[in-house]
């Protein structure tokens, strides 16, 4: 399989100083005493680096998917959900059942796409429904993801919406309640950008 060059132009290494922050809170009724206190602990972590990279451009990708398909994401009318995985990290396998619900609530209003740098073998063993791109390992690297995987990046018109780092496993007292979470903030970004696009 032909594996195309990531044309990625994330400037991770300089963060944008004058770009947009989001508002992010999830109504305190939808959590309960658990989720409630661990939500400081959430947000001092990923949620606050996120605010970082909101509003700058992205880039564009091209890349072939495993089977074979081009992506361009120029091209793509739809907003687009990136996951930066890989099977050797726990908090990457353990979030997959959540991002496969997300999928499948908004599986023709966005692209889902699963970038990592795992042969092909390895990504037919896991059950991730996401478009599933093979990229070299140093390429990935390139992009200065110092924090490790899982990353995701939700993009519209180019530019980024929201960027999450991290995550955590089953053995953590916050695993639920983190998922849980990060799957209401997924779904009210994307909601929110839907609305606006109509």
């Amino acid at each position: 399989m032909k594996i195309l060059s990531l044309l990625l132009l994330l400037p991770l290494l300089a963060f944008s100083q004058n770009s947009k922050t989001y508002n992010d809170t999830i109504p305190a009724k939808e959590l309960n005493n658990e989720e409630l206190q661990m939500k400081e602990y959430i947000n001092s972590s990923y949620v606050n680096d996120s605010k970082k990279l909101l509003g700058v451009e992205f880039g564009n990708i091209v890349l072939e998917d495993i089977n074979a398909e081009l992506f361009i994401s120029e091209n793509e009318k739809k907003i687009i959900f990136y996951n930066f995985w890989s099977k050797s990290c726990a908090p990457c396998l353990e979030e997959i059942p959540m991002l496969n619900a997300l999928k499948k609530k908004y599986k023709n209003k966005v692209e889902f796409v699963a970038i990592t740098f795992d042969d092909v073998e390895i990504i037919k063993k896991v059950e991730f429904n996401f478009r599933h791109f093979i990229v070299d390992k140093n390429e990935i690297y390139k992009l200065n993801f110092n924090s490790g995987f899982p990353i995701s990046f939700i993009i519209s018109n180019g530019k980024i919406l929201y960027y999450k780092l991290g995550g955590t496993t089953s053995e953590s007292p916050f695993h639920n309640a983190s998922t849980k979470q990060t799957f209401f903030k997924f779904c009210e970004i994307i909601d929110n950008e839907i609305s606006k696009l109509k």
